[in-house]
């Protein structure tokens, strides 16, 4: 039996960081349609799983976190580390690769709601 036994916290965290690897690299090979939809499925994947570890950290261990726009904070008695949000990251390059179906649609909804025209 081991002193040092992981628990589903760093199991799944360490899940997260490989699926993050898996995604910088299928977003540097891939193109065009198929890069959205592979990299969106593959996106929302890594921020339920990054969320649900903060979820776990939170409830199972002394750990206070923050979570600020783009950055986290985790305190404990000993102090406070500041570190990047992956989710908010994630989701942030997922509406950019989207970015021109996203303004087409509203512009579509302006128009509509402006009485048509071109």
């Amino acid at each position: 039996m081991s002193v040092f036994s992981p628990g589903p916290v760093y199991e799944l965290s360490s899940i997260v960081g490989a699926l993050v690897v898996v995604l910088i690299i299928l977003s540097s090979l891939l193109r065009g349609p198929l890069l959205r939809v592979v990299v969106t499925i593959l996106g929302l994947v890594v921020v339920i799983l990054h969320y649900t570890v903060i979820y776990l950290v939170v409830t199972s261990t002394g750990v206070q976190l923050t979570v600020l726009p783009l950055l986290i904070t985790e305190s404990t008695s000993k102090g406070s580390t500041l570190y990047p949000d992956i989710g908010q990251i994630i989701v942030l390059g997922i509406l950019f690769i989207w970015w021109d179906e996203i303004a087409g649609a509203f512009k579509k909804h302006e128009q509509h709601s402006n009485g048509g025209g071109v």
